[in-house]
């Protein structure tokens, strides 16, 4: 898809992200790995001792010793090259999920493919479609200035917390936010693999329908909001999957399991496996392109005078960027990014 993202590669202006292989023991790199290899505590504490430190954002003080340990990057640069490309794409800020993930390695030395951190937090129902954490709102804040200067027609977002308490932050203090759409996009929702990637879209509508259009999830769904998730899906399997077990847990039960529930059971049998393969995310993200495009169509969008924005994920940039799939399904690794990085993208490939 789009290709420029190896040229900011090359002219070392990319940011550097937590180095993923290093925590599944398999970076070849070394000391020479261009990305970070996180830190573990001297005196290492069991799975079982370990408690997420929830704090409110009242009594929330930045640690610069916990952000350079985990490479949150409360000021993310906008390189703002190849900016004559129509999309800006941006990652949401550091959720509670994001920050756990890096403190229950540094404290028990498990990464976040091993089995002790499944029932710790990967399959946590208290990290449900997880909030931004408050690193994760001072961030959004503070990278709210790189989108001043730009003139924005619509912003696109993926229903899941993160990305939309990332866009309100972002743009709450925009001089011409009250011109800009926003608008919520379905197709832009995260790979579906872990806890925080399941959505809690009634919570959403009511915390911001006020700020954001969610007629396309509404629209795309009707009454079968609270399934949105198994209805967005590419793949027929992946779906049939999913429906099937609801079936099979709510038969009979006098007390029915709701459709958050039963993802999560699936995600616990087949961890660390994801539910959703990336190459049926290649063909939901090209399939969110070709809405997008539709949209700029229909609405008579000038991108040569105005730029789309996109709030997603990580996995979902790293398809959009992709050079494509190949025959046996294989997709190659887009542009990553970390949490509010921003950067430019073609809306055609």
């Amino acid at each position: 898809m789009d290709r420029d993202y190896k040229n900011e590669k090359n002219q070392n202006q990319r940011i550097r992200n937590n180095c993923k292989y290093y925590l599944q023991g398999r970076c070849t790199f070394g000391n020479n790995c261009y990305n970070i290899h996180a830190e573990v505590v001297n005196k290492l504490i069991s799975p079982d001792q370990y408690q997420i430190k929830w704090v409110s954002q009242d009594d929330f003080k930045i640690d610069l010793k916990e952000t350079e340990r985990y490479n949150i990057q409360l000021n993310v640069p906008f390189q703002q090259t190849n900016n004559q490309q129509e999309i800006i794409l941006i990652r949401h800020g550091l959720s509670y999920y994001n920050y756990v993930s890096s403190d229950f390695y540094y404290h028990t030395g498990y990464s976040f493919q091993e089995e002790p951190s499944r029932d710790v937090y990967q399959t946590n129902p208290a990290l449900i479609d997880s909030d931004l954490h408050p690193y994760g709102v001072l961030m959004s804040e503070n990278c709210a200035k790189n989108l001043y200067n730009i003139n924005i027609s619509v912003v696109f977002i993926s229903p899941l917390a993160r990305a939309l308490q990332t866009a309100f932050h972002l743009f709450k203090s925009h001089p011409n936010q009250a011109k800009i759409k926003f608008v919520i996009l379905p197709d832009l929702t995260e790979v579906l693999s872990k806890v925080q990637d399941i959505s809690n879209i009634r919570k959403q509508i009511d915390t911001y329908g006020n700020c954001f259009d969610f007629s396309l999830m509404k629209s795309d769904f009707e009454e079968n909001l609270e399934f949105w998730q198994i209805l967005n899906l590419h793949d027929e399997e992946e779906k049939d999957l999913i429906k099937n077990r609801y079936l099979e847990e709510n038969k009979d039960n006098k007390q029915p399991q709701s459709i958050s529930e039963v993802i999560l059971k699936i995600m616990k049998e087949i961890f660390p496996t994801a539910i959703e393969r990336k190459k049926n995310l290649y063909f939901r993200a090209d399939r969110a392109r070709k809405r997008i495009q539709n949209y700029v169509q229909e609405n008579k969008i000038d991108t040569s005078k105005s730029k789309i924005a996109l709030i997603t994920h990580n996995a979902f940039i790293q398809t959009f960027t992709s050079y494509g799939i190949s025959e046996g399904g294989y997709v190659s690794r887009g542009k990553p990014m970390v949490n509010c990085e921003m950067a430019y993208a073609s809306l055609y490939q």
